[in-house]
């Protein structure tokens, strides 16, 4: 039973792994509107609440800036991890950019 857990352990660091190149690729190679298209980016986002969950983790809740408070169609799933980042300079200090 160790042997498979640390070879699920290691096929699991492999595909999160794969899965960072590929969003960072993305990142560098598309616009944040074409992402955001494609449902994989959301943009001008603010926190409404923060809160800590099981075991820990951060639980944000988010709206959008624009569209009258509704988020665009996105592929954001609950458990997926995510970065958030500030937005450029000159913008609203409490929008923030949501990538999967």
């Amino acid at each position: 039973m160790e042997q498979f857990c640390r070879k699920q352990k290691e096929l699991l660091e492999i595909e999160n792994d794969s899965v960072m190149k590929e969003s960072e690729e993305l990142l560098s190679s598309v616009s944040l509107a074409e992402l955001q298209r494609r449902g994989i980016v959301l943009t001008k986002i603010r926190s409404t609440s923060m809160r800590t969950g099981l075991g820990g983790k951060s639980l944000v809740d988010f709206e959008a800036t624009e569209q009258g408070n509704v988020l665009p169609t996105h592929g954001f799933r609950t458990g997926d991890i995510v970065s958030v980042s500030a937005n450029k300079k000159g913008e609203s200090k409490d929008e923030v950019d949501f990538f999967i």
